[in-house]
């Protein structure tokens, strides 16, 4: 699975919003199946989202759950620390609200997470309603951060 990167302009447009927070070693930060919206980025630490297939890790840098961040579908795998991490917590309304007041900043990071998105969703097994219905959500996002 490849992953995208926050660019310099999004690592500067995520500067004073989210909050920190920290899990011990083996906690299931997100569970398959639940519906929140927020996101994390790793700044320390490392974490397994567990596949049939192979082990994905998330090292600092690396952020994840955008699908969840992006729509309101259910979460499409675990994410379990392997180590004591220190995570940025991203919610929805912080995106939003600071759009307002930075809204060149809007489509790159939304290119971003989407990037990310369609990498997560063409390396999982979804069918064609469920990729629709989160692409038919993330346009209503776009369009609701305007």
């Amino acid at each position: 699975m490849s992953t995208a990167e926050f660019t310099f302009e999004n690592q500067n447009f995520l500067y004073g919003i989210g909050q920190i927070v920290e899990f011990p070693v083996s906690t299931r930060v997100i569970r398959k199946g639940e519906t929140e919206s927020h996101f994390f980025q790793v700044i320390e630490g490392i974490l397994e989202i567990p596949s049939d297939d192979f082990l994905i890790r998330l090292f600092p840098g690396q952020f994840f759950g955008e699908l969840g961040f992006l729509s309101n579908l259910p979460r499409t795998n675990d994410v379990i620390s392997t180590t004591p991490v220190r995570l940025l917590k991203i919610e929805r309304s912080e995106v939003i609200e600071k759009f307002a007041s930075h809204p060149d900043d809007r489509e790159t990071f939304l290119a971003t997470l989407k990037t990310q998105a369609e990498n997560i969703l063409s390396d999982i097994d979804t069918d064609e309603e469920n990729s629709n219905q989160f692409f038919n959500q993330l346009a209503k996002f776009a369009q609701t951060s305007q």
